[in-house]
């Protein structure tokens, strides 16, 4: 489902405006986000259930929410400045652990258990861990997952079962793009153009802004199952471990930067 609405309008001689708005819901029974048919079965459908199943649920290429609009100024003197703003919002992604949880036979493809309370270990047992030459007890962990539980809303809205295929999304998105052409006139009909565009602009303002932030590629592997106590992969109770600097978000990617691009065009 995808509806889009908006407006645009030329005022005068100088103004062009526009503003469009898209709301998306999108739903499928595997993202095809693969090369091989192995990989594509494996990943292509984050569950905890049977991969053969054909219910349709949130796709990984759902955007809910996307607004652009434009604005371009003419001055007498054949010049022209244009700006494009995109707001977006972040794509969905799933948190799985290691291991293969479920026994299917596949790795890296189970989604996570969010407990209700991650200090519990009855609920969730963590194993000593160390993490770049740093040593971290069970209790420890515990802690701090449940402190970056508690600090994404969709986890904390599914405590007590496993995470919903692509429950997660990605921040707000903000993206200025500056353009400016200069025209002139050179023989009879004919004219060059001299073109500056500035993708990212809001960066090249300020490099705390026009961030792209992401989780990266889903899924995202939050936990590592290691061991199984008190019974088989099917029967027992896992043994994680979570490192307690686990980056939500990063931000060091093209898109983050700005880009600056010149061109020159001959109309005849």
């Amino acid at each position: 489902l995808s509806l889009t609405g908006g407006a645009a309008r030329r005022y005068a001689d100088n103004y062009e405006a526009s503003l469009f708005y898209t709301y998306t819901k999108a739903y499928d029974v595997q993202g095809f986000t693969s090369s091989t048919a192995f990989s594509q079965l494996r990943f292509g459908r984050v569950t905890g259930a049977d991969l053969l199943d054909k219910t349709a649920t949130r796709s990984v290429f759902e955007q809910t929410h996307r607004i652009v609009g434009q604005l371009t100024y003419t001055f007498p003197t054949r010049t022209d400045v244009s700006a494009i703003y995109y707001g977006e919002s972040g794509s969905p992604y799933t948190y799985i652990a290691s291991g293969d949880l479920n026994g299917d036979g596949f790795t890296l493809n189970d989604p996570i258990y969010v407990p209700n309370d991650a200090t519990n270990i009855t609920e969730m047992f963590f194993a000593n861990a160390t993490f770049n030459s740093v040593a971290y007890t069970g209790a420890q962990q515990a802690a701090a997952f449940e402190s970056y539980i508690n600090g994404e809303k969709c986890l904390k809205e599914n405590r007590g079962q496993l995470l919903p295929r692509n429950a997660c999304t990605d921040p707000w998105v903000n993206t200025l793009n500056v353009s400016a052409r200069q025209s002139f006139k050179t023989y009879q009909l004919q004219n060059v153009t001299l073109q500056v565009d500035v993708f990212n602009f809001l960066n090249l303002v300020n490099k705390e802004w026009g961030l792209q932030r992401s989780v990266g590629t889903s899924p995202i592997t939050l936990l590592n199952a290691t061991a199984y106590t008190n019974g088989t992969i099917l029967t027992g109770q896992p043994s994680y471990t979570f490192n307690p600097n686990f980056a939500r978000y990063f931000s060091n990617n093209l898109r983050s930067n700005y880009q600056i691009q010149f061109q020159v065009r001959y109309a005849f």
